[in-house]
């Protein structure tokens, strides 16, 4: 997946998804924040 895909793919998450995201740990990577969703995703593919 590029980040191209992860664009279009964030267009359809739900409104709040990043707060959510960040106060239920997932935005947590290996002892390190990541600051954004989309770097999330880059990681993971």
């Amino acid at each position: 997946m590029n980040e191209d895909n992860i664009r279009q793919l964030m267009k359809h998450l739900p409104e709040g998804y990043e707060a959510a995201s960040k106060e239920t740990g997932a935005m947590m990577r290996t002892g390190r924040v990541i600051r954004e969703a989309s770097d999330l995703m880059l990681l993971t593919t």
